[in-house]
């Protein structure tokens, strides 16, 4: 009998603990929707906050969650729901000239996610450093989709320069916010 309750009881933990995770998902998947409204159109490649969005959310849910938040919104768009940039959806955003930088955010949300549980003390300097060479690795994968439809030269013009300087201020603000997130630890997302 104490073994049934036992197991009933690790069962309902279980339960409650996928539940958890499956919440944590979605909402994060909803937030990188959300931060892809944020749009300053420049051309070709929008600014969005969603890289930030994306960063953030992975230093506070490490790389599991996150990766699986950006693969949920990604399916989310595909699907037809207008979850990218401008309330864009569907394939042609994840087959054409701005994939790359779509398909990028997995990566983004691997590296900062595994970075963020490294031993290292969570500081300005550790965040600001790892999170520009993020976004060089980011800035990578959409460039070389990107190139493929405007030659090199004009993929750095069009998905590159344009983003330099609001990508540093996002930088600062990150380096500033999460050490503070990390030092108080709420439970908002935990």
């Amino acid at each position: 009998m104490n073994t049934t309750i036992n197991t009933n009881m690790l069962e309902k933990n279980c339960n409650h603990t996928i539940l958890k995770t499956i919440c944590k998902i979605v909402i994060a998947s909803l937030l990188i929707a959300l931060s892809a409204q944020f749009v300053v159109p420049i051309g070709l490649i929008p600014v969005t906050m969603q890289n930030f969005c994306v960063i953030a959310l992975a230093y506070i849910l490490g790389p599991n969650l996150a990766v699986a938040a950006v693969l949920a919104y990604i399916a989310e768009g595909a699907a037809g729901l207008p979850v990218f940039s401008a309330a864009s959806s569907g394939m042609a955003r994840l087959l054409g000239p701005s994939a790359g930088f779509i398909w990028g955010f997995v990566l983004l949300a691997y590296l900062a996610g595994h970075l963020s549980q490294l031993k290292y003390r969570l500081n300005f300097a550790y965040v600001f450093f790892t999170s520009s060479m993020i976004l060089i690795v980011h800035y990578g994968s959409g460039l070389m989709v990107l190139s493929q439809y405007l030659g090199l030269n004009q993929a750095f013009n069009v998905g590159l320069k344009p983003f330099i300087v609001g990508d540093l201020l996002k930088i600062i603000f990150l380096a500033i916010a999460l050490p503070m997130y990390k030092n108080t630890k709420t439970e908002l997302l935990d």
